[in-house]
Formats: structure tokens, sequence, C-alpha cells
């Protein structure tokens, strides 16, 4: 406790806490730049078909993707970097299950900075699982309102989305529990465990037996250390 209370007091004074951010932003900035530069340099390994774009192949590895999902590398890059701003700010003052979880998120970041390509067509992935399900919500929602939030997703903004989803849920309708895990798809997305938790919660709340959102919130609960909850 004492060499832990220590730092924790430490990371407390807002000087040192933005010398680490900056040291910390700075380390991943140079693996992005080297990202960025074998990307215009390298040929792409996965190929996207032109009419069904929907499977991408990255080193014998399958990611599902679709070719409606246009967001950049610089996107991503800038939402691990607010991601990382946020949990950095709220580590000072976490008590010490929250403080697991942030730790966690932590590592999380660092490990899509470790294979940045395969992250970031992950990132995309989730975004189209998004896009398919809205379909689903037309019968329910505006059509012209899932469209944009399409189109939004489509360029990497994901409020529509989660307002189209959240608005399903609060007024439970018949899409409430795919609404709920959609939620947790896009928090987890973003490195929420917090909030993808408690989506995934509910999505099982509403449909005990459905076996994705049970594998969801076990995954999610292996992710951050939580074995026998997983």
């Amino acid at each position: 406790m004492g060499k832990n209370g220590n730092f924790w007091n430490w990371l407390k004074n807002p000087a040192y806490l933005t010398i680490v951010v900056t040291v910390v932003l700075a380390a991943i900035g140079g693996g992005w730049a080297l990202y960025l530069h074998l990307s215009e340099t390298k040929q792409p390994t996965s190929v996207i078909s032109q009419k069904t774009g929907d499977i991408m192949a990255d080193r014998g590895s399958t990611v599902t993707v679709t070719q409606n999902i246009q967001t950049t590398p610089e996107q991503f890059d800038a939402l691990l970097k607010k991601r990382l701003k946020e949990t950095m700010a709220e580590l000072p003052t976490a008590d010490a299950e929250r403080r697991k979880t942030l730790l966690k998120e932590l590592d999380a970041i660092k490990a899509k900075y470790d294979n940045l390509q395969k992250a970031h067509e992950e990132q995309k992935a989730k975004l189209a699982e998004a896009y398919k399900a809205l379909e689903d919500f037309k019968k329910e929602v505006p059509p012209d309102q899932v469209k944009q939030a399409q189109k939004a997703l489509a360029q990497g903004e994901t409020g529509k989305a989660e307002a189209l989803f959240q608005k399903a849920l609060d007024r439970s309708t018949a899409q409430a529990a795919e609404a709920a895990y959609q939620l947790g798809v896009l928090a987890e997305s973003r490195i929420d465990y917090l909030k993808a938790k408690e989506y995934y919660t509910k999505a099982l709340q509403l449909q005990p037996d459905n076996p994705r959102y049970l594998n969801a919130l076990g995954k999610l609960e292996y992710t951050q250390g939580h074995y026998q909850e997983a």
C-alpha cells in the first residue's frame, strides 16, 4: 500500500498527470506514424469484395466488415487518444474496483496500438454490425432517421445510432434486447467497459437465453479479469 499509495498520490497532481499523458501519447504516436507509413508504402494484404464488401482476411484471421464503413486510421487514432485521456483523468480519484477496470482499459488501448491495422478493422466490423442491426429497427423508427444514423456510422460517428438504440430500449419495444446489445457493442468498441457491461447485462435480462448476449458479457468479464463471473 505504501508504494502504491505514493504512486497514486503523485498521479493526482495535475502537472504530473499531464506529463504522463504526454509521454504515453508521444509513444503511441510514434507507433501510429509508423503504421501510416507502412499503410501507404505496402499494398494491403486484405481484399474487400466490391459486390458484398463483407469479408476481410488479415494474416490468416477473418474479420467481418462492410464497404459501407469508411472510417480512416486518423479517426481511429483520435478515438484511442480521447479514451486514453479520459481514462488517465479518472484514474487518480477512482476507487479500487473502478481503478481495476480503468487499468484493464489502458491495457486494451496499448494492445490496440500493438496491432493497429487489426484493431482498426475490428472497430470497423463493430460499426458495420450496428449499421446492419439498424435495418431491423425500421418498423419502430422512422426510416429516414435510420438512414441518417447509418450514414453517420459509415463516417465513424455513433451518436445518432446510439440515440435510436436507446429510444428503442427506453420504450421497451420488441427490439429492446437487441438495442441494449448494440449499445454494449458500441460502448465496448470505444473501450468503455463499464457502459458495455451495463448494456450487455440489460440485454440478457430481457433475453436470458440469447447466446450472443451471454457470450458478449462473458468475454467482457474475462477481459476485465473477472474470471469467476465469466
